[in-house]
């Protein structure tokens, strides 16, 4: 017959063989890779490995100022939305800048010579007429067709129009009392696209 004691016995030994078993069965089985953590992989090769653990390893207890990565990535992210918006601000602008374009530019001296210039044929002072003609390469110039700015260089008071003749661009300077003058200028000639 089977006594008290041995049924304690034989209830504490399959206890005992039952923890024993449940605690070496997850043992046994190998857990597999868990999920890839991009913040885990200090060297950014795709690959969590010894090089990762040797760079955490190295800098094991030193100290320094915290950082909030997150909050580091939403200002990132802020940023490069600003940036893509002046991005999208300069192309509309080129585009702008691309309707407006400049034929030619220069810098005509008191004589008619061209000191400096762009996209110029020829510039000359027409005595006779009292103007300067200018020749645009390339361009039969009407003063319709363009827009151009002459800017009048020294200290005295002077007047400027401008308009075309034999597809040339001319300047008529007038000082205060309206007789036609020479004086040195720059002039910008603009086609609107």
């Amino acid at each position: 017959m089977i006594l008290k004691k041995d049924l304690i016995i034989a209830v504490l030994a399959t206890f005992c063989l039952t923890s024993i078993l449940f605690t070496a069965i997850p043992i046994r089985s190998a857990p597999g890779p868990g999920e890839y953590d991009p913040w885990i992989d200090t060297n950014d090769d795709g690959i969590i490995n010894y090089e990762d653990l040797f760079n955490l390893a190295s800098r094991y207890g030193t100290f320094g100022t915290s950082i909030n990565k997150t909050d580091l990535l939403l200002q990132l992210q802020s940023k490069i939305e600003s940036l893509n918006a002046s991005v999208l601000d300069l192309e509309a602008r080129v585009d702008t800048l691309e309707a407006v374009k400049v034929v030619a530019a220069g810098y005509v001296l008191t004589n008619g010579t061209l000191w400096k210039g762009y996209n110029v044929a020829s510039s000359t002072w027409n005595s006779g007429i009292q103007r300067y003609e200018i020749s645009i390469t390339g361009v039969n110039y009407y003063h319709g067709d363009y827009v151009t700015i002459v800017t009048l260089l020294g200290t005295d008071a002077r007047m400027v129009t401008t308009g075309s003749i034999s597809n040339k661009l001319t300047v008529y300077i007038y000082d205060e009392t309206g007789t036609k003058v020479q004086t040195q200028f720059h002039f910008m000639v603009y086609k609107i696209v």
